[in-house]
């Protein structure tokens, strides 16, 4: 995938990069970050490796704290480019880390957090949606790190928080409808 990116940064384009980042390795982080990336988007979907494991059941705690390493090790290396966006999709197996997530996002040095909820596939999915007692505790978690955000790094930045509030905050989000 190199190849292509470079191919499509040689031509004038801007490249946005969405991963799960469990391939990465140090070598492909020097030629993303040499290629100046507009943005690596990183799915994670936990701050533990226990929840990590649990919402990704094919993959370890070894995967999550390389993971983990990477994303610092990008930041660190890096200029302004690429951004870095933690990408958090929350369900009923990851809600209790909120707050969590928002801190992992901080101790990586990451640019960017964000919190979306759980699109449902139709008799596959919908026990992942939260109930109303989980999305009131993802309220709270939600008003606890808009508190912590304006004491603690207001470099970060929460994309679409309000968006990501308002749907939670639906009663009829408990159905999928946001």
């Amino acid at each position: 995938f190199l190849s292509i990116i470079n191919y499509a940064k040689m031509n004038g384009l801007e490249c946005y990069v969405s991963t799960n980042f469990s391939l990465a390795d140090r070598e492909i982080l020097d030629k993303l970050i040499s290629l100046k990336l507009a943005e690596i988007a990183v799915s994670v979907w936990a701050a533990t490796e226990e929840t990590y494991c649990l919402v990704h059941n094919n993959k370890n705690a070894v995967t999550f704290r390389a993971i983990k390493d990477n994303l610092a090790y990008l930041n660190m290396k890096k200029n302004s480019h690429p951004k870095v966006k933690i990408c958090n999709v929350i369900t009923k197996l990851n809600f209790f880390e909120l707050e969590e997530m928002f801190e992992f996002a901080i101790e990586t040095k990451s640019d960017i957090v964000e919190f979306t909820v759980i699109d449902i596939i139709p008799d596959k999915t919908e026990h992942l949606l939260l109930n109303s007692h989980e999305r009131e505790c993802a309220i709270k978690s939600c008003e606890n790190i808009r508190k912590k955000l304006l004491v603690k790094n207001k470099k970060m930045k929460i994309s679409n928080f309000d968006l990501f509030i308002r749907r939670i905050s639906n009663p009829d989000s408990e159905y999928g409808i946001y």
